[in-house]
């Protein structure tokens, strides 16, 4: 009994070492494994599980948002680097290695592999595989195929238990990947996929981006693509249109468009980016207007929100249109 409450304070006195190491908001269980060396970066809320393993090696960053969660025995080791969106939760034992982007609101089941990298076995076919695995560590190696393939998972996915993504693939905003799946391409947005390989199932909704989007209209939230507070919560305390800070996607239909529209309430004065073109915008109600230098051909489109000093900013968008 005496040796059960001893390991206990030095498990809490661990904990408490981590929060004060890297911050009071952030919650690291006494038995997790963190070692920094590169770029360690989290927002509020953010807990790390019983006996998870986070490595972050030296020249790497792993960047964790608001409200992420990582379960216990999980490992999370970027090489390169690692994004983990706000309010991701990552449950028990998936191992995430390498170079990976993983959007907002995604829910990982436990047991998820995901790798950028791999074995090499065809740079040199009648070598070793350990030997072929050390020759691409020589940066001055030029593989074939690339040391990396990064690997992507957009807002709002739910990967099922025991799956495996494996490197080079994108999975969708909105999409679902059944248990036991081995994902090998990548998939569109908002579908359902199983199997392994995994093959489309359905689709959770028809992705149709149309010419103009509104806030207020429920059916056009899965084309406020990325950086936006969709949860329902958030946009019911802002009835005046969907909150945004920094970086932002829309999907839109821009056959045959010149420019985009946006209608939107900026906190305070902003500069808001569209690839080359910035434009100065005061505090308040307003309408903004961007050329389309080329329609992409995906119909997604990057924006970004910041002050002169390039901090983020925070502005509120109710509509967004495209005009010949």
């Amino acid at each position: 009994m005496i040796a059960r409450m001893k390991f206990g304070v030095r498990r809490s006195i661990r904990g408490f070492l981590g929060l004060v190491k890297y911050g009071g908001l952030i919650g690291v269980h006494g038995s997790a494994s963190v070692s920094i060396e590169g770029t360690f970066e989290f927002g509020k809320g953010v807990s790390i599980a019983r006996q998870s393993v986070i490595r972050v090696p030296r020249d790497s960053a792993l960047l964790l948002g608001d409200g992420v969660s990582i379960g216990r025995e999980a490992e999370v080791s970027p090489e390169g680097e690692i994004v983990i969106g706000d309010f991701t939760s990552v449950q028990d034992r998936c191992i995430f290695l390498g170079q990976l982007s993983i959007g907002a609101h995604c829910l990982f089941a436990p047991n998820v592999m995901m790798s950028s990298g791999t074995h090499h076995f065809s740079e040199r076919p009648a070598w070793l595989i350990r030997d072929q695995d050390a020759l691409l560590k020589d940066p001055g190696y030029q593989p074939a195929g690339g040391r990396h393939l990064p690997i992507r998972v957009e807002d709002d996915c739910w990967i099922g238990i025991n799956s495996v993504i494996m490197r080079g693939v994108t999975i969708g905003r909105g999409s679902i990947v059944g248990a036991n799946s081995v994902v090998t391409q990548s998939i569109a947005p908002y579908s359902v996929v199983a199997g392994s390989p995994a093959q489309l199932i359905r689709r959770r909704l028809e992705f149709r981006p149309p010419r103009s989007i509104s806030a207020s209209n429920p059916d056009h939230l899965p084309y406020f693509y990325a950086g936006f507070d969709l949860r329902q919560r958030s946009i019911a305390a802002s009835p005046g249109g969907l909150r945004t800070k920094g970086r932002f996607r829309v999907a839109l239909d821009f056959a045959g468009a010149e420019s985009i529209c946006i209608e939107l309430e900026a906190d305070r004065q902003t500069i808001l980016k569209c690839g080359d073109q910035e434009l100065a915008l005061s505090a308040g109600a307003q309408r903004a207007s961007l050329k389309v230098n080329s329609a992409p051909q995906d119909g997604l489109i990057s924006l970004a929100t910041s002050d002169t000093a390039g901090r983020p900013v925070a502005l509120t968008v109710r509509r967004i249109s495209v005009e010949p």
